[in-house]
Order: C-alpha cells, then sequence, then structure tokens
C-alpha cells in the first residue's frame, strides 16, 4: 500500500538496548526509576536511602528503599546475547517469574522480585528518549521512545493515527496529545461508526448520507476551531462519511485531527473497508500502541493510581505477583476494574489475592511473556485461550466446546503457545 507515512522513531542503525525497571512500589510515570544494561556496564540493584540510580564506577547502581532488599542484593549483566542475573548473597533471595533464582540468564519482559520490590527487564531498539510529562502515560521503554519521537514531529504533520486493541488507552493518550499540542482549546471527540449510513439520493446527485455525514463533520469542525477533532474508530466510518471527512481534510487550515482504530490501517483497506484516499489522507504519523501484556510495567502504573484515588492501603506481594503475571486480554478496561473491585471488597484491609476475580486467584494459569514472533492470528488465539481457560477453570473439554474444536488441538494450542501450568502434563 502506497501512501506517506511519516515514521515517529529516528531512522538509523538499530541495536540492542536492556533497561530494567522498577514496577512496584511504583514511583510514577513522569519519574520511572529505570537503569539501561550495557555490555561494560551492568547495573546493581540494592537497598538506598532513596529510590535513584547512579554510576559507580564501572557499573550503575539502582537504590531502591526497602528493608528486605539487602544493600548489594543483585546484578544483571549484559553477556551481549542476553542479560544475566546474579545474586549477590542476598539475605531474602530473588525470584524470576516466581521462582528463585542464584544465577540465571533473562528474557525480555522477565518479572524480577526482591524483596518487596518488583522490577522488569526489557530488550527494545537502542535510542531511548523520553516524552514529555504531560505525556508520561507509561513506564515501557520502548513506548516512551515512541512518544518522544512523536511528540517532535507532531507539530510538523498535524495527523495522528493511533493504533491498537480496544482498552490499551488510545483515547486517554489523545486527550493528552491533545492538552500537550493544543492547550485550552476545544477537544471534540467523534466516534466513526455513529455517522450516517444511509444512501437515499438528493436531486444534486449526492447521497443523501454524504450530505449528512458532511454537514455534521463540517459542525464538529467548526466547533473544533484550532483545537482538537479525534475521530475514533475510524476503520468504522461507513462509506458515505469518508466521502464527506475527504473533502473536509482537504480544507488547508483546521484542528489537530487524532484517529483511532483497533485495526490494521492497510489492512482495512486491502478489505475495502476504508478508501485508500481517506487513508493516504488521515495517515500522517502512526503510532501502535501495544497491549497491556506487552508493558506489564504499567500494570503497576495502574495499580498506584487506583490505590491512591481510592485512599486505599498498599496490596499485598502476592496481590502484586498474580497483577503482574496476568495477561489482562481486556488491556487497561480489564485492569481498572478489577482494581476497583478488588479495593472496595478489600475496605481497611490490604489487598490480598482473596479479593481479586477468580481467574487471578489461580496462580497456575500461564502468566510468561508472549512469543514476540506469534503472529497477529496467532496472538489473537492465544489471548482467547488464556480468556478461555480461566473462565472454565482450566477445563480442556470445555475450552474446546467453546471453540467448536476437538479437545486434542486445544491440547496442541496449550503446548504451543506455552500455557501449560509448571508441572501439570496434558
Amino acid at each position: 500500500m502506497n501512501m506517506h507515512t511519516l515514521s515517529v522513531v529516528d531512522a538509523g542503525t538499530v541495536h540492542t538496548l536492556w533497561t530494567v525497571t522498577l514496577v512496584w512500589p511504583a514511583s510514577g510515570t513522569a519519574s520511572a526509576l529505570s537503569a539501561h544494561i550495557a555490555p561494560d556496564m551492568p547495573v546493581e540493584i540494592g537497598r538506598g536511602p532513596s529510590q535513584e540510580v547512579r554510576r559507580e564506577e564501572a557499573l550503575w547502581r539502582m537504590d531502591v528503599v526497602d528493608g528486605r532488599v539487602s544493600s548489594r542484593h543483585v546484578r544483571l549483566v549484559h553477556t551481549g546475547l542476553h542479560v544475566e542475573l546474579e545474586d549477590l548473597g542476598s539475605k531474602n533471595g530473588v525470584k524470576v517469574r516466581g521462582v528463585q533464582q542464584l544465577r540465571t540468564p533473562l528474557v525480555s519482559g522477565d518479572v524480577v522480585e526482591l524483596g518487596g520490590c518488583f522490577l522488569v527487564v526489557r530488550q527494545h531498539p537502542e535510542g531511548e528518549a523520553t516524552p514529555p510529562a504531560a505525556l508520561a502515560m507509561t513506564v515501557q521503554p520502548a513506548l516512551r521512545t515512541r512518544l518522544a519521537g512523536l511528540m517532535r514531529a507532531a507539530p510538523l504533520v498535524p495527523r495522528v493515527v493511533l493504533v491498537g486493541e480496544a482498552g490499551v488507552g488510545k483515547r486517554t493518550l489523545a486527550r493528552q496529545l491533545h492538552q500537550f499540542l493544543r492547550p485550552g482549546l476545544p477537544f471534540i471527540s467523534v466516534h466513526c461508526g455513529t455517522l450516517t449510513r444511509t444512501d437515499e439520493p438528493t436531486s444534486g446527485n449526492v447521497p443523501r448520507s454524504t450530505a449528512v455525514a458532511f454537514d455534521v463533520l463540517q459542525s464538529h469542525w467548526a466547533a473544533a476551531g484550532r483545537g482538537t477533532v479525534l475521530l475514533e474508530e475510524m476503520g468504522d466510518l461507513p462509506a458515505p462519511a469518508q466521502a464527506a471527512i475527504l473533502r473536509i481534510l482537504s480544507q488547508e487550515q483546521g484542528p489537530l485531527v487524532l484517529a483511532t482504530t483497533h485495526r490494521d490501517p492497510g489492512g482495512a483497506v486491502q478489505d475495502g473497508a476504508l478508501r485508500r484516499d481517506v487513508a493516504a489522507a488521515l495517515l500522517g504519523l502512526v503510532l501502535d500502541v501495544p497491549p497491556l501484556r506487552e508493558r506489564v510495567e504499567d500494570v503497576g502504573v495502574a495499580l498506584a493510581s487506583v490505590q491512591a484515588s481510592m485512599d486505599a492501603r498498599a496490596p499485598s506481594l502476592e496481590a502484586v505477583r498474580a497483577l503482574l503475571a496476568h495477561p489482562w486480554p481486556h488491556n487497561f478496561t480489564e485492569l481498572i476494574q478489577t482494581l476497583r473491585a478488588a479495593f472496595a471488597v478489600a475496605g481497611n484491609a490490604p489487598l490480598d489475592v482473596g479479593h481479586l476475580g477468580g481467574a487471578l486467584q489461580r496462580p497456575g494459569l500461564p502468566s510468561a511473556p508472549l512469543d514476540p514472533g506469534l503472529s497477529a492470528e496467532d496472538t489473537e488465539r492465544r489471548a482467547r485461550l488464556v480468556e478461555l481457560l480461566e473462565e472454565h477453570g482450566g477445563n480442556i473439554s470445555a475450552v474446546a466446546r467453546s471453540m467448536g474444536k476437538a479437545r486434542m488441538q486445544i491440547q496442541r494450542w496449550i503446548k504451543r503457545y506455552g500455557l501449560l501450568p509448571a508441572g501439570k502434563r496434558i
């Protein structure tokens, strides 16, 4: 598909960079505690008087405030191929994915637990940058880098498309973009699926639905002025509305135009759901917003935010462990509702695993990070399997009936996607 799309990541040679980020206790997105793990600069983590990262001779030192963490607790070393964890003789030990370890190689997305602290080790392209504080919606290093690149380019290309699954925070990000780029000006949101779908002809030989859609969109454009118009789910634009929006976008002066979609824009064009000229007009900057299962770091951000908003007590380590292990197939929508309900049930007591929903009370269900090599179809099927396994308490026959597949096929998928609980055979 040939269209002009401006990349939000600077061009250049891509190198491997590893980062360790403190996920819990969360320090906030604007002041996330993280350190780079370079081949010649290992990271040592231990107890300190305040949370900070500083350079000490040939290593980075990350201090955390936790009495259960030893002064020199763990070291992370970049071997050139991977990152290796080494327990430095700590009193309380180190867990990786919930299992005690003395020395072990790590994979991207691994959760490391020491004392009451949870950290995530992540591999991503080199060139990390920090987005403005107004856009600090994430502590995931790669997404922060893409957001910083987006903010450098957005003032020059006033059309941005946010692509991602339902519930990943596209609307929240759109509002933050508006507040940063067009502060104090109107923000108008239009759900594309609500625009007219009728096709009654008028005397001017223009479908009535196109004329109506143009009038509706024109009124939104006028209300926004030099502010922002958000087109939610642009992939749901009816054909008459697509003709109308093309006319609107041809105007030289107008608002910042943001659009969201859960569908791949190129795929929508290939399927005929989106006109090629409309896609070309809308696709200025494109940002892929990853699902929550690929940015477990942000579970801690959401947990801290909901806890503060409800003036609740801190959760137990078991609860944090369960929250970080859950794949969250419905992303932030599911996470936030789960947290609000759990804190409400806990009342004045610390939130524990028993206050969480049934799926999170079964730690034997899969918690390993997704294989980045999975296709979109495999990823979607894996998420569905996780959801059904939780719904049916791990009953494979019930999952097979729900998916209309043979039990043997479900077993093959479970093995293929690494969903088999530790120590269990099927």
